[in-house]
């Protein structure tokens, strides 16, 4: 439990989730200590980490007066309704502006991360990747068509920027993980530039490439890895 100035944050930050909550902390001010959890090593695992969440997964944030959430976008709209409750972010007196916001969040969680990561654990494990690019194609392809329709707006309406966004963004960077082609996909091409503009503020020297960087080379080692234990495991 942490009773420090600062809240704790276990979470591998190059990781879409972990990047989620980084970013809303820098927009809304709060400084952050970041405690890297190694998934591989099964940090997630050890009973330290188990007391703090049972349910060992990251993000977690353990704020200041001990309070303790887990799930990326519930620890984004924490920071910002504790914070800076009347933000953009996640309008706390536009109740449909925020219920808006959630449909997003569900959808991003729910369809279009799960369909983006189907496609790369495909590739990973050497199973037939093809119904999972099919899947993904289809998805892309749906926001793609919202997108146009929406001209030009942020997906929650208008042309704040809101958590919804932020999130959207964040997962969509895995299209660059598994080299997906989105030329075609000119609206979803112009929604991601103009999130990518309205975070460049908070994207001090470079800080999101570096973890897309991070993320891509964590991902490669991690397949190594499991290529060196699924081999050592037949010799037994």
């Amino acid at each position: 439990m942490s009773t420090g100035k600062k809240p704790t944050l276990y979470a591998v930050e190059a990781i879409p989730a972990g990047r989620l909550v980084a970013l809303v902390a820098r927009i809304v001010g709060v400084e952050l200590d970041v405690k890297p959890i190694d998934l591989y090593a099964k940090e997630q695992l050890k009973p330290e980490f188990i007391k703090i969440n049972p349910f060992h997964c990251i993000p977690t944030l353990v704020d200041t007066d001990g309070f303790t959430l887990w799930e990326s976008a519930a620890i984004a709209s924490y920071l910002i309704q504790s914070r800076t409750p009347n933000s953009d972010l996640y309008p706390a007196k536009d109740l449909k502006k925020r219920l808006t916001i959630d449909q997003f969040l569900l959808y991003n969680t729910g369809t279009l991360y799960r369909s983006l990561t189907d496609v790369h654990y495909a590739v990973f494990q050497g199973t037939d990747p093809v119904p999972k690019v099919e899947r993904l194609k289809e998805v892309l392809e749906t926001v793609n068509s919202f997108l146009e329709g929406h001209k030009g707006q942020m997906v929650a309406g208008g042309d704040k920027l809101t958590l919804a966004d932020i999130a959207l963004y964040v997962n969509l960077s895995y299209i660059e993980v598994i080299k997906f082609d989105i030329t075609e996909l000119a609206a979803l091409q112009k929604y991601r530039a103009q999130v990518k503009e309205a975070l460049a503020p908070y994207n001090v020297n470079g800080w999101c490439e570096q973890q897309q960087a991070l993320l891509i080379k964590l991902l490669a080692d991690f397949k190594v890895k499991f290529a060196e234990d699924q081999a050592k495991a037949k010799t037994q």
